[in-house]
């Protein structure tokens, strides 16, 4: 990711913008010129296609709502609703993820509904909405903007137009993944441990760490800042954070078991963590604690001491099921 976050997101992956134009060339302009590292297109040349395939993206696009503890789509827009964190990863099994509309960049001028009339029919689907203008049509689309009825306009005629698109699908990403954090966050915000994810601290370190290794994935794992991270390579990388107090615990849990010295010691001293995570979901041995442990690095919230260590290339049954993002990972495989 070449953007820095400037909040925490609760996940991020590739996902797709749709293009509604009645101009073949146009469309067939932006095959080679728009970026495919962190996204893939759709093309159609009607309003009404476009309703359609929006439609059918719908269940896509809310795929959130399965990691809602007892969903009820009634109760869904009333009231703060609580979600399965720990289940948040598995998407990594689905390919469709991919396929998922963040953006839609509509043609005002069309023949039939015209861009702004779809813009108005999807104005509640959460869609990130750019209206593409002629010289003619600007004040329309900064009249639609003032009311709220796109994000955004771009005027086709300008010289960086395709510069200017590809901004705006930054934007549209962010913009969902924002949202969506935004709601899940919601549930855990109010856990003391959870407060690292909050922190510019934090922040700026998992940052550092997105750009160190090439992430363009990633799925949070425990609401104390441990995530599940992919790489532009496809290699999958697990970030472990847990406050010090569960460092204790877990070494004063471990003592009465038949662990080994380095481990006791290691977390005894927190110079080492246990990095308890297994993407397999099997019951973990004692040998298992030895293979596990990760250099730690102490960062400091307000007053609270967390711990994070930094594993690279989980090895896990049922790895050939993953799904990475193609674009990316044919260009280095």
């Amino acid at each position: 990711m070449k953007d820095k976050l400037r909040k925490p997101y609760i996940c991020f992956f590739p996902t797709q913008t749709l293009f509604v134009d009645d101009s073949k060339d146009f469309l067939d302009g932006l095959v080679l010129k728009l970026p495919y590292n962190l996204q893939s297109y759709s093309f159609c040349n009607s309003a009404n296609d476009a309703l359609s395939i929006i439609e059918a993206n719908k269940k896509e696009y809310e795929w959130f709502k399965l990691s809602i503890k007892n969903f009820e789509e009634e109760e869904y827009e009333h009231k703060i609703v609580e979600f399965n964190i720990a289940d948040i990863y598995k998407r990594i099994f689905y390919s469709n993820r991919f396929n998922i509309i963040s953006s839609v960049i509509v043609d005002y001028d069309m023949p039939g509904k015209n861009g702004l009339e779809l813009c108005k029919d999807i104005q509640d689907s959460g869609l990130h909405k750019v209206l593409l203008t002629g010289v003619a049509d600007e004040q329309t689309a900064i009249d639609a903007f003032n009311n709220n009825l796109i994000d955004e306009y771009i005027p086709k005629h300008k010289s960086n137009v395709y510069e200017l698109i590809e901004a705006s699908i930054t934007r549209g990403m962010h913009s969902y993944f924002s949202r969506l954090s935004e709601l899940m966050l919601t549930s855990i915000e109010k856990d003391k441990d959870s407060e690292i994810l909050f922190h510019k601290s934090f922040l700026t370190l998992f940052n550092q760490i997105l750009k160190e290794n090439k992430i363009i994935e990633f799925y949070i794992v425990r609401s104390t800042g441990s995530f599940i991270l992919i790489t532009e390579y496809g290699r999958i990388d697990l970030l472990f954070c847990i406050p010090e107090n569960y460092i204790d615990s877990m070494y004063d849990e471990l003592k009465e078991e038949k662990i080994s010295y380095e481990v006791l010691k290691s977390l005894r001293n927190k110079k080492k963590i246990v990095c308890l995570f297994d993407l397999d979901s099997k019951p973990l041995s004692i040998k298992d604690y030895d293979k596990l442990l990760e250099k730690a690095t102490e960062i400091s919230i307000d007053s609270k001491k967390y711990y994070f260590a930094y594993r690279k290339d989980l090895d896990f049954t049922g790895s050939e099921n993953l799904s990475i993002y193609p674009n990316l990972y044919r260009k280095h495989s």
